[in-house]
């Protein structure tokens, strides 16, 4: 019989640890949520001040998620009043794992920029793909997009981040994606 209240008190006493435990962390999540939810629209914002620094306003778009699963946000990029292209939050899988970034497109389907958000390659190698130099290579290039090891001597080439070519086709893919999804809302 002593056993089995010493069971009870000590299932009692977890229980109430693992109660008081969720209640902290629900008022921790409560707290910092809006701040978190904060930093994330000011990391948006500036990216899209990267990808179209000239734009004045940038206003949400409504899509259909299911019909563009690597799309994540959409944003169109005004100046002046003046439709100035789109900017396209992207998702594409690396070599590590997902790359996100932000891709400016003008309204001629040409990319004004590329911002990396996140990604998770391989330090010194996949993460040269967040070189601004490196990511300049898409700017006002014709698409569609090949991927070279050595020399770009065409308009569409890009020059692959060297050892990193499964992160170089990720991050073209998804400015690829950017292009056809902005290029599909004119």
């Amino acid at each position: 019989m002593k056993i089995k209240n010493e069971t009870v008190r000590l299932v009692v006493l977890l229980f109430t640890f693992c109660a008081v435990v969720a209640l902290v962390l629900a008022g921790i999540n409560k707290i910092t949520a809006p701040i978190i939810k904060e930093v994330e629209a000011q990391k948006t914002r500036e990216s899209l001040m990267k990808v179209c620094p000239s734009a004045t306003d940038f206003n949400p778009v409504e899509f259909d998620m299911e019909a563009h699963p690597n799309i994540l946000e959409a944003y169109e990029l005004t100046k002046h009043g003046q439709l100035a292209g789109y900017g396209v939050v992207v998702s594409s899988q690396g070599f590590g794992g997902e790359i996100k970034m932000m891709v400016g497109v003008a309204n001629n389907e040409r990319v004004l920029g590329v911002s990396i958000i996140s990604l998770s390659e391989t330090p010194g190698l996949g993460t040269k793909a967040d070189d601004v130099e490196w990511l300049n290579q898409f700017v006002l290039k014709t698409s569609p997009y090949k991927v070279v090891k050595g020399k770009a001597e065409a308009d569409n080439e890009v020059v692959a981040v060297t050892s990193a070519t499964v992160t170089s086709k990720a991050v073209t893919a998804g400015v690829e994606a950017a292009i056809a999804f902005a290029g599909g809302l004119e």
